[in-house]
């Protein structure tokens, strides 16, 4: 029992990169609180040699000791926000420019969304009178919108760190959003969509070889429809959720599409984003949801 071995599981997150791997720089002398990355470590090297031969080859180490330590420390000041990151894993840098922009009084306060209970239900039943033929959401004030199916990412059994990575991305996917933009989130619980199945089911009775007919395959072919109509689409049920954007003009719903497709790729927070243009689809969303039909 003694020789047994150890194996220690080190699942790779999502947003692993090389130089995202520890360095131990513990030694019986002195041992640091927090972990270095690789990253960090290179940075502050490479550094340490521009900033040796920015003193020693040029005319900053010549300025006398104001001058020299002036720039010591504004060049070590450099180093720290551009290496260490905030406790929300943004690089230090960047609060640079929020504190730029706090000078201007009018970007001191920032209105994001309305906190009351009852304001996406005042939003949803503001609508026109419509079809939805166009594909669109058309609001009593004059803006426009679209019914949007997403599908997210985020799970319990995911490892810790890739929790932190969905909602590290779900916090920029926010901080994207522009002013003009509303979104409204809705979750339903509904029975599992059946139709394109048994739409497939019906063609393949249609086109059956005549030598078919009237023999198993049929009859397997007719329970099938059955199953999937009677128990399936009525007994099933599966989780779905919904984005309902909300902004003055087309071209801001193509400016949201590019910004979501893009969050789609590129992150973790979204797996999937489809765009509900079906008028029939979106009258009975209306219709099931509120009780309303526009």
């Amino acid at each position: 029992m003694d020789d047994r071995r150890r194996y220690t599981i080190s699942p790779i997150t999502l947003r692993y990169r090389v130089l995202d791997r520890d360095v131990d720089l513990d030694n019986k002398i002195y041992s640091l609180k927090r972990k270095v990355s690789t990253r960090v470590v290179l940075t502050v090297i490479m550094a340490i040699i521009v900033g040796m031969l920015l003193l020693f080859k040029t005319s900053i180490g010549k300025g006398g000791l104001l001058w020299t330590g002036s720039f010591i420390i504004s060049y070590v000041w450099l180093i720290y926000i551009s290496c260490f990151r905030t406790p929300t894993d943004d690089f230090k840098y960047t609060y640079l420019w929020v504190i730029g922009k706090y000078f201007s009084k009018s970007n001191r306060y920032v209105s994001t969304r309305n906190t009351s209970k009852i304001y996406p239900i005042e939003k949803l039943l503001n609508l026109e009178d419509q079809d939805f033929s166009d594909g669109y959401i058309h609001f009593k004030d004059g803006d426009i919108g679209e019914l949007i199916e997403v599908t997210g990412m985020a799970s319990r059994l995911m490892f810790l760190e890739d929790q932190d990575v969905v909602l590290y991305d779900t916090v920029n996917f926010y901080r994207g959003l522009e002013t003009q933009w509303v979104l409204i989130f809705d979750t339903l619980v509904s029975p599992q969509r059946v139709e394109t199945q048994l739409d497939y089911i019906r063609t393949q009775k249609a086109n059956l070889n005549p030598i078919f007919r009237d023999t198993g395959v049929e009859t397997l072919l007719d329970r099938k429809e059955e199953k999937l109509g009677t128990v399936v689409g009525k007994s099933y049920e599966s989780i779905r959720q919904y984005m309902i954007l909300k902004t003055t003009s087309i071209d801001e719903i193509s400016r949201f599409e590019n910004r979501l497709n893009d969050t789609v790729i590129n992150t973790t927070y979204l797996k999937d984003a489809r765009r509900v243009d079906d008028s029939k689809e979106l009258y009975n969303y209306f219709l099931g949801v509120f009780g309303s039909n526009g």
